[in-house]
């Protein structure tokens, strides 16, 4: 009996566990939409930002600019990417960025310029 009750977890076990997603398939799972991007814990997102997505397919991420406009030249574009075998970074063509948090629903990343870092975080 207890052979039995020991087989039944091992298979159960084995199939919750093949079915788990690995951190490639969740960024390719759908759009991701920007939620916010903070520097030093403060929203620092402007409105035409707001309507922005990305879509990750299995070589490019296409960004999306959405409606709203930043600049009158925004335009949608598309970018090579990696993820990193540590799962910790992206790299969108030559640009390295530091991932925070990926889950199947929420997405943060870090880049860094001469202000300090900035979250970006997005949603599905």
């Amino acid at each position: 009996m207890n052979l039995l009750k020991f087989s039944f977890l091992l298979v159960i076990s084995i199939f919750f566990t093949s079915c788990e997603k690995d951190d490639l398939e969740i960024l390719q799972g759908g759009i991701w939409k920007l939620q916010d991007i903070k520097l030093h814990n403060i929203s620092v997102i402007e409105d035409c930002n707001k309507d922005d997505t990305m879509e990750f397919g299995s070589s490019k991420v296409f960004f999306n600019r959405g409606v709203v406009k930043c600049y009158e030249d925004d335009v949608n574009s598309e970018s090579t990417y990696t993820l990193l075998s540590d799962q910790k970074a992206l790299v969108f063509g030559s640009s390295r960025v530091k991932i925070s948090l990926l889950t199947e629903t929420k997405l943060t990343y870090l880049t860094t310029n001469i202000f300090g870092d900035f979250f970006h975080e997005y949603s599905k």
